[in-house]
């Protein structure tokens, strides 16, 4: 998740998408990049929505990497015993 920077800089999503990770891809719909003459017409709703669906993926996977530590620690804590 701490990449965009990387291959935005290096490789701007690689030779036909290949070191694309999310964040580009984001990206790439909210600040189209110019081409020629044309500019490329934003598409922020596809943006907006491809991040909120991204943001409650993780908000599910933290959810459950809670559930599993405090699982383990209840375990942990009644072995102990």
């Amino acid at each position: 998740m701490k990449v965009f920077d990387s291959v935005l800089a290096l490789t701007q999503g690689g030779p036909y998408y290949a070191s694309e990770v999310i964040q580009t891809y984001i990206f790439r719909f909210a600040f189209p990049q110019r081409y020629g003459n044309l500019t490329a017409n934003p598409n922020l709703g596809y943006a907006s929505a491809a991040s909120i669906f991204v943001n409650v993926m993780l908000l599910g996977l933290t959810i459950l990497n809670v559930m599993a530590i405090r699982n383990a620690r209840r375990s942990r804590a009644d072995h102990d015993l």
